[in-house]
């Protein structure tokens, strides 16, 4: 729905996130009143784990949020990291499946006596 920024609140001295509206959706007035109306609603919530909205407002065509600066990964970051964990996980289990596969095999020919006879591949 639009951008956030890490900027510097410079009359209270902290750091924020604003977050702006795309301008290719702010022309559209169901989306500008629906980016008011979430701003509404966050303003009444008060979570550890919410950001405290700060303000709200629309300058030279643009519409803003200024909230809470949460210190962390963005969501799309943690997803392609969270990708990126789930293929590994995927990878070891098939892994562990086919050297599963060849203990089995082995032991049940006679052909093999101890696992470490075996290498993973």
């Amino acid at each position: 729905m639009g951008e956030v920024y890490r900027a510097q609140d410079t009359r209270l001295g902290r750091t924020v996130a604003i977050k702006i509206l795309a301008q290719v959706l702010a022309d559209t007035p169901k989306i500008r009143q629906r980016f008011e109306e979430e701003a509404r609603a966050a303003s009444g919530l008060n979570h550890p784990h919410i950001r405290a909205l700060y303000d709200v407002g629309h300058q030279d065509g643009i519409d803003y949020r200024v909230m809470e600066y949460l210190k962390g990964e963005t969501r799309a970051t943690r997803i392609a990291r969270a990708s990126a964990m789930a293929s590994a996980l995927y990878s070891f289990v098939t892994s562990m499946s086919r050297w599963s596969a060849k203990l089995a095999f082995s032991f049940a020919s006679g052909a093999i006596t101890s696992p470490r006879s075996l290498s993973l591949t």
